[in-house]
């Protein structure tokens, strides 16, 4: 039975309106239904499919012993994919799997008794699979003018969204509060709006005394300067990941904390707030400096004996050339290749100890590159006789940096050119100048490095996780402090590596223009 035949015959302007639901409701053929011809329909189910229809209120009607239903637009999405075999077809199919549930219910309101609950969890299979519903929903008896009850009104509001955001937020609370870190949101203008117990021990203030205050009333005079600088990294986009600062108490206490700060955005993507997770690093730290402490001073009492022990080993290896002594020669030149490591070894470890403590300084001058780096080959090319370093390209090459500083670099890559590439081969120290810049990098043909080591590569205290690299000598601080001394130098170091072919590291310096 098609829309026009419905609207041309009398009794049917109920059907009229209803948007989707409306014109498939009209497009049934009900005659071949349980519920007969719609015109024929009783008055009570034609005034309820009416109001139905015109409604913005999600409403289904279920009529009829078989409870035969009928839905408006705003009820659909609740249907899921069951819907279009549900309209026109009985509850107790479309609602199988929850039947023991609702069945009795529709029982009691057949009897005359209204039924309605608030975030009612019922599981509905729905688009596909089994899914844990939760709506707020009444049911009244549809009564004709004798009373009599001919069917079941339904007005059911999913609530779903809402109360899994409330168990969401109840989890979040309860992850926040029961956190060891310190958990503070705040507006973009820096005005403090939560905060956890956490915070009230590692910092100090309650949260009635804080919020509402300036998160600056945290942050020491001489870093203000942070607050502006993260705001704008969150702007544009950024996570800021365990940036160690120091925050003060409400005591006036500095202590270490490590922060990892992120965007709160609304629906729209918009970035609203900030939150902030601290924690207190004071102890770590402390910790690092007692370990920075002891290296130096371990270092500082071994410089003084290896330095007296390599002097004795050039004048016995003098003498035994006098003497032409090969097995003197041999061992005594081993001896020395190995205080050379040594020595070097220690000169790293006395440079991290003072860039830990904050001492190292850096003194620009500007300087030829290739004398620099004629001593630093010679210096390392000692060490093995397997490994040829070959230098191009760096001819008149100036730069403004700290010299000393820039030729541990050129060690520290030298000595790890030749470290992991056991088998020997070809090092190759190379300029190459790139605008106002020079590129300098060091290639070996080594064991390579995989992507994996390659993100840490330049962590203090990092080594490769290799079974190749077992034997080779190091306590990872090496690209550490080439990392460090470099950024100190407005430059950054940077690899480019494949397994068992070598790899190259490279960075770039402001090229210099000959001094008059």
């Amino acid at each position: 039975m098609n829309e026009n035949y419905i609207l041309e015959n009398n009794g049917q302007a109920f059907l009229q309106e209803g948007g989707e639901m409306g014109e498939y409701i009209r497009s049934i053929n009900w005659a071949d239904t349980p519920m007969g011809e719609a015109k024929q329909w009783p008055i009570a189910l034609k005034q309820t499919v009416s109001m139905m229809l015109s409604t913005t209120l999600p409403v289904l009607i279920c009529w009829g012993k078989d409870y035969t239903q009928l839905y408006n637009d705003a009820f659909r999405p609740i249907n899921g994919t069951k819907h279009p075999t549900a309209m026109g077809d009985s509850a107790k199919h479309t609602y199988a799997e929850i039947w023991d549930t609702i069945g009795p219910m529709f029982e009691q309101v057949m009897q005359g008794e209204s039924v309605g609950f608030p975030n009612f969890m019922v599981t509905l299979e729905r688009n596909g699979q089994l899914e844990n519903c939760y709506f707020d929903f009444s049911y009244s008896p549809i009564r004709d003018l004798d009373g009599n009850i001919g069917g079941i009104l339904v007005i059911c509001i999913e609530t779903t969204q809402f109360k899994q955001d409330e168990e969401k937020s109840a989890k979040l609370a309860a992850i926040i509060e029961s956190s060891d870190d310190a958990i503070i949101s705040k507006t973009l203008e820096s005005t403090i709006t939560s905060w956890n117990e956490s915070a009230v021990r590692i910092l100090g203030y309650t949260a009635s005394e804080i919020v509402g205050e300036k998160i600056y009333k945290l942050i020491p005079e001489d870093r203000k300067d942070e607050e502006p600088k993260i705001i704008s990294r969150l702007k544009n986009g950024e996570r800021v990941e365990h940036f160690e600062t120091k925050r003060l108490t409400k005591s006036g206490k500095l202590i270490d904390v490590s922060l990892t700060i992120s965007p709160v955005k609304n629906k729209e993507g918009q970035i609203i707030g900030i939150s902030k997770i601290m924690r207190d690093i004071t102890y770590k730290k402390q910790e690092e400096q007692r370990k920075n402490d002891f290296v130096a001073v371990v270092s500082h009492e071994l410089k003084t004996p290896l330095t007296t022990i390599h002097s004795y080993i050039q004048l016995l290896l003098a003498k035994s050339k006098k003497e032409a002594n090969d097995f003197n020669i041999k061992a005594l030149t081993r001896a020395e290749v190995q205080t050379k490591k040594m020595s070097l070894m220690i000169n790293d470890f006395l440079s991290v100890a003072r860039l830990e403590e904050g001492e190292m300084s850096i003194h620009k001058k500007i300087f030829e590159f290739q004398a620099l780096a004629n001593e630093s080959i010679q210096d390392v090319q000692f060490l093995s006789s397997k490994h040829h370093i070959e230098f191009v390209n760096c001819e008149s090459i100036w730069l403004n940096g700290d010299r000393d500083k820039l030729g541990q670099v050129l060690n520290n890559l030298l000595t790890n050119a030749i470290k992991y590439a056991p088998n020997g081969g070809n090092v190759t120290l190379a300029c190459k100048k790139q605008a106002e810049n020079v590129i300098i990098s060091v290639r070996d043909e080594g064991i390579g490095i995989n992507l994996e080591d390659q993100k840490h590569l330049f962590e203090r205290f990092y080594r490769a996780n290799n079974e190749k690299l077992k034997t080779v000598s190091g306590f990872g601080i090496g690209l550490y402090l080439v990392s460090e001394i470099l950024r100190r130098h407005d430059s950054k170091i940077e690899v480019v590596s494949n397994e068992d072919i070598g790899s190259t590291f490279y960075f770039s310096l402001p090229f210099m223009p000959f001094p008059s």
